[in-house]
């Protein structure tokens, strides 16, 4: 609990008993990222508030980072009793799917990234009609935006005319555009090092491409 504590020129002070201070009732969703620490009491929901400190860490495409999500009161304290079922999904990777949480005050969530970007962020939406006390302006909660870096270089990449990267997608790529190339005539290929969810990573070392053409001239070695 908390303490008052009274005290003028002259007199003695005095402290009050402690004071116990609960939770207010469910208000609306907080999102604490790793690098950052929940702080109840500091900033108001609805007057650009967070109730949290400490820059959101970058993530690694692949590897399983926590998310915690926060039913609070109007000040960022946690209701302990209150239960919520959310949509909980990131903002920007195309190829991970959104889930559904349910809890009561407060979870921790194991989330997935595959694309990397120098800019994301998560969701929390409230599902249905509970807790009724909730801000109907506020049953969305967005957490700090943080960045997404690719992960080690495990092979290749070829890309020929009409082919799109899709990094973070099952196979990388789309082919559906490739287009027809004459005999005889040259054309680029884009060779691209990439993490297991096909993220270019910067690598320097040498290539060898080869063709199943059996008349086609050798080609070289690149860097």
């Amino acid at each position: 609990g908390w303490t008052l504590t009274a005290s003028g020129p002259g007199l003695p002070s005095d402290v009050s008993p402690s004071i116990p201070v609960t939770a207010g009732d469910p208000t609306t969703l907080q999102l604490v990222l790793p690098g950052e620490t929940a702080f109840p009491g500091m900033g108001t929901y609805d007057r650009g508030g967070t109730g949290r400190t400490g820059p959101a860490q970058q993530w690694v495409s692949g590897v399983s980072s926590h998310v915690i999500v926060n039913l609070v009161d109007k000040h960022f304290n946690v209701t302990p009793t209150g239960s919520i079922t959310v949509s909980f999904k990131n903002n920007t990777d195309p190829f991970v799917s959104s889930t559904t949480l349910s809890f009561t005050g407060t979870t921790t969530y194991a989330f997935t990234l595959l694309t990397a970007t120098t800019s994301t962020s998560f969701t929390a939406s409230r599902k249905g009609n509970s807790p009724s006390t909730m801000d109907v302006n506020y049953l969305s909660a967005v957490s700090s935006t943080f960045s997404v870096t690719y992960n080690s270089a495990v092979k290749l990449q070829v890309l020929v005319p009409g082919e799109t990267v899709l990094p973070g997608s099952p196979t990388g790529k789309s082919s559906v555009g490739v287009s027809t190339q004459a005999a005889g005539v040259a054309f680029p290929v884009t060779v691209n090092a990439v993490d297991l969810n096909y993220n270019v990573v910067p690598l320097s070392t040498l290539v060898q491409l080869k063709t199943n053409d059996t008349y086609a001239p050798a080609l070289p070695t690149l860097t």
